[in-house]
């Protein structure tokens, strides 16, 4: 539903949108780099849509390798990285309707739910704090 949303975002937005829009930014949050329409309202919900894809069908196709704590961590990487993307977009979006926002402002809670929810993962993932991945 999340991705469907960019996407539908970026239909509506498409017509409204100048040729360039905003790509990368530097760590002070300023706009270093424009990028097309493409890169800038496609691309985030494809990548968005790949990363999710993965993530869930490493969780959801292999049962009997991952127990179900393990299996809800990564889900739960997922959506955390699902913030990331829906937090540039949205910035993007935002820029596009006239609306500057200093993005650190969007990705740097986003990214610290993607530190913690990886953390976890890796807290649920048996013989990683004795150095001893399963095979």
């Amino acid at each position: 539903m999340i991705i469907a949303a960019m996407f539908a975002v970026a239909y509506v937005e498409w017509p409204l949108t100048p040729p360039s829009i905003p790509a990368h930014w530097t760590l002070g949050g300023s706009i270093d780099r424009f990028g097309g329409k493409f890169q800038g309202l496609l691309l985030l919900p494809l990548s968005a849509a790949l990363v999710w894809g993965l993530i869930a069908a490493v969780a959801l196709g292999r049962q009997r390798k991952f127990d179900a704590p393990v299996r809800r961590a990564l889900l739960l990487l997922g959506y955390a990285l699902l913030v990331i993307f829906i937090a540039v977009f949205g910035d993007q979006v935002l820029w596009i309707n006239g609306v500057a926002l200093n993005i650190n402002y969007f990705l740097l809670p986003a990214t610290l739910l993607m530190c913690a929810a990886l953390g976890n993962l890796l807290l649920r993932v048996p013989g990683w704090r004795h150095g001893a991945m399963p095979g």
